[in-house]
Order: C-alpha cells, then structure tokens, then sequence
C-alpha cells in the first residue's frame, strides 16, 4: 500500500513538473491571401491565382494587386496580359475618372470589383455612356468573353 502511494505521488509531482517547466505553444495563423480581405474591401486575390482562371471569381467582390496596364482601351477601360499571354479586359466605374483617375501604360495597380460576363447589351451600355471612341474600340472590347468590373481602385498599389 505504501509504494502504491508513492508511486502514485511520484507520477502527480512528475506532471506538475512537466506542466510547470513546458511554454505554452504559439499559434501561427496563415493567412493566405485568398483568405485576406482588403482594406478596399473584397477577399484578397493575387494576380497569378486571378490569371489562371478568372471567370471562376464572377460574381464575387475580389481585390487584386499587381495588375499591369498593357494598353487603354477608350475613355474607361484597359487590358491587362494574363500569365497565358492572352489578353484580359478591365473596366474601371466611369464615376472614379470623374474624380480624376488616370492610368498610364505600364504602371502597375490594385483594383476591386467582380467578373461579368460580356454580352451585346453590356457593349450597348459602354457605347452609350462614352466608354469608346471610335467603333475599333468597341470591336476590340468585343474579344472579351468577360471583364473585370473594378468599383475601386489604387492607381500604383
């Protein structure tokens, strides 16, 4: 019964020591960048997750930096070259050139907004509010099979 007892007494200071002398362990959060969200709002997307396949991000508000202007298109739109080398369509709210926004060819910028789907209605829409100016411009958006809608934008970011 008495070593039963010590034991018994060894094993609990045994865990008390162990308890005492061990650091709690630090938790690491990884937030990878699909999972962040912005400052401008949105799930943060890197332009290389974005590239390799867009138009499974429609219909969500998604933030992307790093995106390159290759060339403008008009009054309010520019493409942008994917990592396939193939060109991708970027429409900016023609209300933030209204406030002053200019891109130039080359730079870089962050942009928020969803993907849509192109359709005859929406080059319509384009067409009637100044987006383009000449017809080339439009035959040129028509390439597009969707777009980048960006309601914000961070000309540099």
């Amino acid at each position: 019964m008495v070593l039963m007892v010590l034991a018994f007494a060894g094993i609990g200071g045994f865990m008390y020591w162990l308890n005492q002398s061990s650091e709690a362990p630090a938790v690491v959060v990884d937030e990878a960048p699909e999972a962040a969200v912005t400052a401008m709002g949105g799930t943060m997307v890197t332009f290389e997750q974005f590239a390799a396949n867009p138009a499974g991000y429609a219909g969500q508000v998604i933030s992307v930096p790093g995106v390159r202007v290759a060339s403008l298109l008009g009054n309010h739109a520019f493409w942008t070259e994917l990592a396939t080398n193939q060109p991708y369509l970027v429409r900016v709210n023609p209300e933030l050139f209204a406030q002053g926004l200019s891109f130039t060819q080359g730079g870089t910028t962050t942009i928020q907004g969803t993907v849509v789907s192109m359709s005859d209605s929406v080059l319509d829409a384009w067409e009637a509010g100044g987006a383009f100016t000449n017809d080339v411009q439009r035959l040129e958006a028509e390439f597009a099979e969707s777009f980048f809608e960006a309601t914000a934008v961070d000309v540099g970011g």
